[in-house]
C-alpha cells in the first residue's frame, strides 16, 4: 500500500506542508471539535510527506514527516496535531544468524516489548529525529501517517491485556490517546480497520467495549476492514 501523502514534495518541517482537510460529520455536540466547527462537522487538517533520498554517503534514507492527526473519525476529542519527523536507512541491512537481542524468559521478552519507555537509542536504530520527544513512543506509522503504539501506560496490550482492566478503551478504529498527557497523540493499537476508507460507513463511532463484534474479538474485528477488495489480494 502507498502512503496517503498530502504532500507533493518535500518540505523541511511540517508546519509548512501542504495539507487535507478532513470532514466528520454530525460531530457529538457536547464534545469539543479537534479541529474547526463548520455546522455539525468537525473539520482538521491532516499533514503526511514520506519521501526517499540519498544523503551524502549515498545511503538511501525514507523521512517520515507527519502531524499524526487521523484521516477518519476519532473515539475522543482530545486528539491534538504532533510535530513527528524522522529519518531511517531504507532496508538497512543486518548480519544474518546475529541477534540484536535474545530473550531466554517470557518475562525478559516483556520487559523488553511492554514498556512505553523503550531503552534502545536513535543511534541503535540508525535513526535522526527532527521532530518532538513524543514520536519516540512510538512503534510505527500506518499508512495515513497515525502512529503505532506497542503497550499502554500499564505496560500491557490494550488489545489483550494480562491482568489489568484497561484503564483507556480503544475506539473501534483500534486507536486512543495517550493517557496522562497534554500532548493529545492519537495512536493505534493493532491493524486499524479504519485504514479502510470505506469501514466506517453505516457505522457509530464508540468504544470497542461498546460495540459487540468489537469487543468479542478484537482480531477479527481489526481483519475485518480487509476482507473485501482491494484490501483482502
Amino acid at each position: 500500500a502507498q502512503f496517503r501523502n498530502t504532500c507533493d514534495q518535500f518540505t523541511e518541517h511540517v508546519d509548512d506542508m501542504t495539507s487535507q482537510e478532513v470532514t466528520c460529520a454530525d460531530w457529538p455536540a457536547m464534545k469539543p471539535c479537534i479541529g474547526r466547527s463548520e455546522g455539525s462537522n468537525c473539520v482538521w487538517d491532516r499533514k503526511l510527506c514520506v519521501t526517499c533520498f540519498s544523503d551524502a554517503d549515498g545511503i538511501t534514507k525514507i523521512r517520515l514527516q507527519t502531524n499524526n492527526m487521523p484521516d477518519h473519525c476519532p473515539g475522543n476529542s482530545l486528539v491534538k496535531p504532533q510535530n513527528f519527523d524522522y529519518e531511517v536507512i531504507f532496508n538497512a541491512k543486518q548480519n544474518s544468524g546475529t541477534l540484536v537481542n535474545e530473550f531466554t524468559t517470557q518475562n525478559d521478552l516483556d520487559n523488553e516489548v511492554c514498556p512505553i519507555h523503550h531503552d534502545f537509542t536513535t543511534n541503535s536504530l540508525r535513526m535522526i529525529e527532527h521532530g518532538t520527544i513524543e514520536s519516540t513512543r512510538s512503534l510505527a506509522f500506518a499508512i495515513n501517517g497515525v502512529a503505532f503504539q506497542s503497550a499502554n501506560q500499564r505496560s500491557q496490550d490494550p488489545v489483550k491485556p494480562m491482568d489489568e482492566t484497561n484503564e483507556q478503551p480503544l475506539d473501534i478504529c483500534l486507536g486512543h490517546n495517550q493517557r496522562n498527557s497534554d500532548s493529545g497523540m492519537y495512536h493505534y493499537h493493532d491493524f486499524s480497520p479504519c485504514l479502510n476508507e470505506n469501514f466506517l460507513a453505516g457505522k457509530k463511532m464508540e468504544e470497542c467495549i461498546n460495540n459487540a463484534e468489537c469487543e468479542k474479538d478484537t482480531v477479527a474485528w481489526a481483519l475485518s476492514g480487509y476482507d473485501k477488495a482491494p484490501w483482502n489480494r
